[in-house]
Formats: C-alpha cells, structure tokens, sequence
C-alpha cells in the first residue's frame, strides 16, 4: 500500500507563477544554450553487416547489446576528436579508407592454379594472364580466392557481400577461425531456404589446428549437397596445395600484391604528390625484393596512416627503418589492445628478432614447430621466463608476424624477418658479443 503524500496539493494549485521560488532552478540564458551538447535524435534502423565474433562479442553482454554497438561506435568517433558540438574540427585527419581493385586472375582448375603459382610464384604479377573484375568472381558457384597475407582477401570477400547486396542476393559473412563458426554456418543455412544464397567463409588456413578437420568436413557436406549456394573461401597457397583434394569442382581465384603503379595511385589518393611519390618509390624498390612490403595492400594503408600520424607531408623524409619499426610495432601493439594486456609488444618482437636470426642464420624461410620449441628452450632464461609467462604459443602463431602452416610457420614477409635479424644483431653488438664471440672495441 502507497504511502500518503505529504505535499499540500491544494497549496500548490493555488500558486501564481509569480509565487513559484526558482532560485534553486536559473532561467536558461543565451549563454546556456551555445555551450550545451544537443542529445542525438531518434535512432534510425539500418542493416549492419557486423563480423560473427564481434556479434557475438556484444550479444554475450545479454540484453542492450544493440546500445552496447552504439556506445562504441560514439567513443571510437570522440577518440578521433569528432564531438557532437556544432562546427568542431577532427583532431587529425582522417580519411576515408581508400579500395584499389586488386590484380585478380581466375583459374578454372586446382592444378591450373598450382601450375601458375609454381611458374610466377604467390606474388604472380608476371604470368601475362587477364585479370579479372569483381562482377566476373561473382559468376562462380565454387570459388577459393587465394593470396598471401595482407593481399586483401577478407576486403574482396566484403566488397563481394556488398555486390550481392546490391543484386538483391541475400549472402553471410563468416570468420572460419571463430569457435562458434560452424554454428553460424548452420544458422545462416537455415535462414537461406532454397533461394540463391552466397556464404562467404574467410580465412581457412587461420583455423585452429583441433577445429580444421570439423570445419573442413563442413565445407566439404555443404559443396556436395547445397547446388544452388555460392561458396567462397579464402585462404592462403600452402593450404590450396595441402587440401585441394577436398575442393575438385572449385574454381581458384588468385590475388596478387599492387603493382608500383597502384602503390602510386593509392598515396597520391591520399593526398600525396605524385613526384614525391615517384622519389620515394624508386629509393625503397631499389631493394633486392621482386615484391617489397610496400606493395601489400595491409601494409600500404599502415603506411598512408603513419604519414598522417607523423604530419609528414613528403614521403621522402622517410627511411626504411622508420617504416619497418611502424609495422610491426603497429601491428603487434594492435594485438595488445584486442586482448586487453599492456607491454606484451616489446617481449614479442625481441622474441620475433631472435627467431628471425636463427632462420636467417640457416637461410631458412620456415622453421617446423619441433625446431621452435628446442629454440625456445635454448633462449636465454630471463626472456624465456618474460614469454611463457605472458604469450600463448597459439597466439604467437596467431596474432603476431608469423603464418602458422599447422606444422610450420614462417613470416608474414620476408622483408620482416631480414630487418627482424638485422635488429637482433644490432642488440647483439650492442652487447659485445655476437654468437658467444666477444667484439674487442
């Protein structure tokens, strides 16, 4: 039961708007309203295409999830130095991503595709063969799309979702190397019917090696029984060559690194003069590399933000290892915030410099995993001790600058793994001693 009001109701009626006491509530003057923040209006529905993990991310969080994706996305744009009062400037600049189509060549065949690759190699930018529209890797039914890291396999997978949206062809998304993947493959099956369905499934070769064989199984169920969906996948050349067995009516897509001529298209873009362009192009392509890091389309956009996060209006102030410290530290501390731990960076890369001498040493560019683990327990103790303690073996393979093969891994890129060496020799020197031989001075 309510209890009584206290209030004399009858006494408040009565009151004349002159009797009302407002000292405790000031009339809101000019000056009130030019300084405050004006609440955002209603919200608008959209249709969001979000990746499966971090959907599942934000659901997991129970009811509100959907205010929980807002709020994010509003303190990602302050972060900026975007507010909502009327007028205000970025802090920096920033612009929008830009997308270069990418050198795109299809193979009817696995082993046309192997053939290809065996001639010109996984950077095929010389095999004369025509390259390819997006609208034309539409058309497939049974499609591997498949390049080294960084090329942009998971973008063209994106940029395939938004030409099939335009179409009006329903399509998913869906990130292989979740744990909950093959549960949103089943859910997005369920949700197709018989209509035309596309299920765009990225990255095969960055699956977990206890959950390869499930998902592998899964993809091969769903190409012999589903006829009317379209089945992209993207992966890596080691795994095309190891499995193909399971993929006999795909057709291969191959994406190959920009050209020099789309590195320059894509600064200039940014807002870079093209002779500068050219200047810093022809100083850093004079390297021994048939592909130079540069030309990976994940490490060309690291670069145009390093240039507006340094204010460096020229690309010729820049050096080589300025560029080389930025990628990786970029990446590896990107690592560190998606999973929530400080310092983990610095402990990787001297980790990463070792392993990249040790393979240098023995002009290797892979390394078995049997081999990594009797090198890590020869490393000396203290950053022995500083590893183990705070790096999962499996996150190392995954989140760092190797390519884990299952049973071996390697570098992202081989330029990495020479200026990963040629660091841990500086460090070594630095020391006075290089491989146990001390350096008289």
């Amino acid at each position: 039961m309510k209890k009584p009001s206290k209030t004399n109701w009858e006494r408040v009626d009565s009151l004349r708007n002159e009797e009302i006491n407002y000292s405790d509530i000031p009339k809101l003057d000019a000056d009130f309203f030019r300084q405050a923040v004006t609440w955002p209006t209603s919200k608008k529905q959209i249709t969001l295409r979000l990746d499966p993990d971090v959907l599942g991310h934000f659901r997991r969080q129970g009811k509100g999830y959907q205010t929980a994706i807002n709020t994010a996305l509003r303190e990602y744009i302050e972060r900026l130095g975007e507010s909502r009062h009327p007028g205000s400037q970025p802090a920096i600049d920033v612009r929008p991503e830009m997308y270069i189509n990418p050198i795109l060549h299809i193979h009817s065949t696995l082993a046309e595709a192997k053939e290809f690759y065996d001639t010109y190699g996984p950077y095929s930018l010389w095999g004369g063969k025509k390259t390819v529209a997006i609208t034309e890797v539409a058309q497939g039914k049974r499609n591997l799309l498949i390049g080294e890291p960084g090329v942009g396999k998971t973008l063209l997978l994106a940029k395939l979702g938004e030409f099939f949206d335009a179409k009006g062809i329903s399509n998913c998304l869906i990130t292989l190397k979740d744990r909950d993947s093959i549960s949103f493959i089943d859910q997005s099956l369920s949700n197709s019917g018989t209509a035309n369905f596309a299920l765009l499934l990225d990255g095969l070769d960055e699956v977990k090696g206890s959950l390869f064989p499930s998902i592998l199984e899964k993809i091969e169920n769903i190409s012999k029984t589903a006829p009317h969906i379209a089945i992209y996948i993207s992966s890596r050349s080691v795994f095309m060559n190891r499995y193909g067995a399971s993929f006999p009516e795909y057709r291969v897509i191959t994406l190959s690194p920009f050209t020099q001529e789309q590195v320059k298209e894509y600064l200039v873009a940014a807002g870079h003069d093209g002779s500068e362009v050219d200047a810093f192009l022809s100083r850093i392509m004079s390297f021994s590399h048939n592909i130079l890091v540069v030309q990976i389309p994940r490490y060309l956009s690291l670069l145009s933000k390093f240039l507006y996060k340094k204010q460096i209006s020229s690309v010729a102030q820049i050096s080589r290892n300025e560029i080389f410290e930025y990628f990786i530290y970029e990446k590896l501390d990107l690592e560190d915030k998606r999973r929530n731990v400080d310092g983990v960076a610095a402990i990787t890369k001297r980790l990463l410099e070792k392993i990249a001498l040790t393979m240098e040493v023995y002009q290797a560019n892979t390394i078995s995993k049997d081999e990594l683990m009797t090198f890590l327990d020869e490393t000396e103790s203290d950053l022995k001790i500083a590893a183990m303690s705070q790096l999962d073996l499996q996150e190392l393979f995954d989140k760092s600058l190797l390519k884990d093969n299952h049973d071996s891994i390697e570098f992202d890129n081989t330029e990495f793994q020479e200026y990963l060496a040629a660091k841990e020799i500086t460090h070594a020197i630095s020391r006075s001693q290089v491989g146990g031989i001390y350096i008289r001075s």
